[in-house]
């Protein structure tokens, strides 16, 4: 079942050379709403399944000079702090040794709670890419209008064009359905900004920066 906080849920259809064309949900092929269900679908099971892990954490050290090291692996978040809580860092979660999802947040970002979400399929390809969280809103304090900040995410389907979203959310539901959410303020005027996608497409592990480190020492 699929469920819209707005009337359209605007999508933008992206290839792998960024070409764009502009669809509503309503006039979205079948394939294409196929595609990204089986995604989502996926992509909820990894978040489920890490939310019970512990991740290994990767960071971009700088030198006494100022000079980007490389990244490097720490053993835990307390290491991580006494190293000074270098950024950009990055959590990565293994599934039967396979990497399955990857948050990296930034030292650059206007928000430094915002971060770049992947997940990735056991084979390797990159499966979603999001911005976390996907929807910011401020309200004015008498309720009138309120601005909604939404930000880009891409869905990769193994086969055919790459779909690109702006603040939405896909999850399943309690009977096991689809869900798809754009919060709605409740306000009496609504004004939406669209952020575009800022994370790179590491569209393997291998692309990862410190792919090199993701499977070194790994327990």
């Amino acid at each position: 079942m699929l469920r819209f906080s707005f009337l359209l849920l605007v999508l933008v259809m992206s290839t792998p050379l960024l070409a764009q064309s502009t669809v509503d949900w309503a006039n979205l092929d079948n394939k294409s709403a196929v595609d990204l269900i089986a995604v989502a679908k996926y992509c909820a099971k990894v978040e489920g399944y890490s939310e019970t892990q512990v991740p290994r954490i990767f960071a971009r050290t700088i030198s006494d000079y100022g000079r980007a090291i490389g990244w490097v692996a720490y053993d835990s978040r307390a290491t991580w702090r006494q190293a000074g809580s270098p950024r950009p860092v990055a959590l990565v979660w293994y599934r039967d040794a396979k990497i399955v999802r990857v948050s990296i947040f930034s030292n650059d970002d206007e928000n430094p709670r915002v971060y770049g979400d992947y997940c990735y399929r056991k084979n390797g390809t990159l499966a979603r890419l999001q911005s976390v969280p996907s929807v910011r809103r401020k309200c004015q304090s008498n309720g009138y209008q309120c601005t909604l900040v939404l930000r880009g995410g891409r869905w990769y389907p193994p086969e055919g064009r790459a779909l690109t979203t702006y603040g939405v959310d896909v999850h399943l539901s309690a009977d096991g359905g689809s869900v798809v959410e754009q919060e709605s303020a409740g306000a009496e005027r609504i004004v939406e900004s669209f952020i575009p996608m800022k994370w790179p497409e590491y569209r393997n592990v291998t692309d990862l920066p410190f792919s090199e480190l993701l499977y070194a020492n790994l327990r």
